[in-house]
């Protein structure tokens, strides 16, 4: 057989397997997922095993690539979440309601509405200062006795789940214990309580 005979051979070969490729897409498929249903658990355990040996690789090999395909990336996120939108939301929805989901949800909504209003160290000194000032020693404004060491702590008159800010009238200095106690009461209602 000489070369060009070879080469045609291979070419038309290509060809061929070309097209068998596309009319057995299919039935290709569909024997790759019988054979993936009846040794799942193995790739399941060997996945997990080889994760577990190059897990900083996997992290760090994902974050080039998504920093490399940014704009695939996007698109595909995209495309996905667009395709999978009520799927997507029921599994929001069922971790919600789950106590991780609950907790988390509270901690998100705590920080956001503190990263809004800032509280400024200069703010924080000046509390402390008047406060001396005001009393001679360090003295909590809940139950007008004198602070200890590391008992002391920043409490809001309004809290800030109740809209309250992180401006200088809004705070005050007050025990440890008596910030948990107080909990997110407005003073008023807290002595009207007792």
């Amino acid at each position: 057989m000489d070369g060009k005979t070879l080469e045609r051979y291979k070419e038309n070969f290509r060809k061929y397997r070309k097209i068998y490729n596309v009319i057995n897409k299919v039935r290709h498929s569909k024997y790759m997922k019988k054979y993936y249903e009846e040794h799942k658990k193995e790739y399941g355990e060997r996945y997990r095993k080889n994760y577990k040996i190059n897990k900083n690789r996997f992290i760090t090999q994902a974050k080039e690539w998504k920093v490399k395909n940014r704009d695939r990336y996007l698109k595909w996120t995209k495309e996905y979440y667009l395709n999978n939108r009520d799927k997507i939301r029921g599994y929001k929805r069922k971790y919600l309601q789950s106590p991780k989901g609950k907790l988390n949800s509270t901690i998100n909504n705590h920080n956001r509405r503190t990263r809004i209003k800032r509280l400024t160290v200069d703010i924080i000194q000046r509390l402390y200062e008047d406060n001396i000032k005001q009393y001679g020693t360090l003295t909590c404004s809940l139950c007008d006795s004198k602070i200890g060491f590391g008992q002391d702590s920043i409490d809001h008159k309004i809290p800030v789940s109740k809209n309250g800010t992180n401006e200088y009238t809004n705070l005050q200095i007050a025990h440890l214990t008596c910030n948990l106690i107080k909990n997110n009461r407005i003073l008023e209602k807290l002595y009207e309580n007792n």
